[in-house]
C-alpha cells in the first residue's frame, strides 16, 4: 500500500503567509482542492496533493 501525504492549508487562503502543516492520510480517499472539516481542529481545512507544492519547491 502507498501511503499519501497531503499538505494543509490552513483558512484556504491561498498566499505567501499562509502556514503549512503536513499529515499522512492512508484511509481516506482525497481530491485535489476537497474541503474537509477535522473533528480536532476548529478551522475548515484545504487538503491539497503534496506533488502540487513539490513541483513548485515551496516544500522543505
Amino acid at each position: 500500500m502507498v501511503s499519501k501525504f497531503f499538505a494543509v492549508k490552513e483558512n484556504g487562503q491561498m498566499n505567501d503567509t499562509s502556514k503549512y502543516r503536513f499529515i499522512q492520510n492512508q484511509t481516506l480517499k482525497i481530491r485535489k482542492g476537497m474541503w474537509c472539516r477535522f473533528q480536532n481542529h476548529l478551522k475548515t481545512l484545504q487538503l491539497i496533493e503534496l506533488e502540487v507544492f513539490l513541483n513548485s519547491g515551496e516544500v522543505l
